[in-house]
């Protein structure tokens, strides 16, 4: 994980209230825990991918086969 991306958000909790008022998407204070958490967990995924080096060579494949 590079530097940019370990502070990208340092509080979700003021990212979800803040994202959810300029988009108009209300949500309740109830689910705002459970937001918050999917969130935490969707940016330690993202950093899991973006720490990920690749070499210039490698290319993304034209069709999944697993």
């Amino acid at each position: 994980m590079n530097e940019a991306s370990k502070n990208v958000i340092a509080d979700a909790g003021a990212y979800v209230d803040t994202a959810s008022a300029l988009i108009g998407l209300p949500i309740p204070e109830a689910s705002k825990p459970i937001v918050v958490a999917n969130l935490e967990v969707a940016m330690r995924m993202a950093a899991l991918l973006d720490g990920f080096e690749l070499d210039d060579r490698e290319e993304p494949a034209p069709v999944f086969r697993p």
